[in-house]
């Protein structure tokens, strides 16, 4: 998936895994950056996002949460899959940056992080 448009890109990816239903492989492209500032959804069955060819070095894709975190309010889950139907889903060979996070302890759907002082 292209990331360009970057002002529709949350609503491409959630409309791809939406409409496309069980063991859909959403492929990002290596190299590529992609800004999400809301939360990306799982929503059927065996669904997959990962980086096109399964790339174990930094040629993964990256999905940069760029969601303000303010007062330890914002965005707070980067990836959801608990519906009803997502059993099996995947995220595989991409990088997760957390650029906004607090310096605090927090969890994130599919992430958990804790930052040091």
């Amino acid at each position: 998936m292209d990331p360009d448009p970057q002002n529709t890109l949350v609503d491409r990816i959630n409309t791809a895994l939406n409409s496309s239903g069980e063991n859909y492989i959403l492929s990002l492209c290596p190299n590529t950056e992609y800004l999400i500032d809301d939360t990306l959804i799982f929503f059927a069955k065996g669904q997959e996002i990962s980086t096109q060819g399964y790339p174990t070095d930094g040629s993964r894709a990256m999905i940069t949460v760029t969601g303000d975190i303010v007062n330890g309010k914002g965005l707070s889950t980067a990836i959801q899959g608990n519906c009803a139907n997502c059993d099996n889903i995947t995220l595989r060979n991409i990088q997760v940056r957390l650029p906004n996070a607090v310096p605090t302890c927090a969890q994130r759907m599919l992430i958990d992080y804790c930052m040091a002082d």
